[in-house]
């Protein structure tokens, strides 16, 4: 994304995510990391995904603190009604859970993302991805993984690393 920033002289600050925080701690630690590099707006604040979710959080804490927010920017967040009520209790991921996970993203990516060879273009409406097993499953999806993740696993270790999100997702 910073790529298409690049005729602006204006800082782009990255926020680290701390899957041990909720949304409101997160945002709370955020916005004073913020407010240690610029102690005032106007704030431009974006976020990706789950990010949007905190930078609305960040942006109304900042603003409940009288500073001022410029702009706020979510792409690709989803809305509250969207989003299941957590498991923190969660011991295990179920095949349901990586699968979700495994669709969200192919999903995510569309068509031509994900081509490889196949007429995927989503996987809950595709024949071809509802015929095939959990295993082929993983094996389609493991090329996808490993480019996101810029290692070159086997399946067996895409398919730990997707059940290990799945269920930090889930809690």
């Amino acid at each position: 994304f910073s790529s298409f920033l690049q005729w602006a002289d204006q800082p782009i600050y990255v926020l680290d995510k701390d899957n041990n925080l909720d949304i409101q701690s997160l945002a709370r630690r955020n916005a004073l990391d913020i407010l240690a590099v610029q102690s005032e707006g106007p704030f431009l604040i974006g976020g990706h995904s789950y990010g949007g979710a905190v930078a609305m959080a960040i942006a109304l804490l900042l603003e409940e603190w009288g500073h001022d927010v410029g702009l706020l920017v979510i792409m690709d967040t989803p809305r509250p009604e969207q989003v299941r009520a957590l498991q923190p209790d969660a011991t295990e991921c179920t095949e349901a859970d990586a699968l979700e996970l495994m669709e969200m993203i192919l999903g995510a990516l569309g068509r031509d993302a994900i081509g490889l060879g196949s007429s995927i273009a989503h996987p809950r409406e595709s024949e071809e991805w509802k015929s095939m097993s959990l295993h082929q499953k993983y094996e389609f999806f493991a090329p996808i993984w490993r480019v996101m993740r810029d290692d070159a696993m086997p399946v067996e270790e895409v398919r730990r690393q997707v059940e290990y999100v799945a269920l930090a997702v889930k809690q």
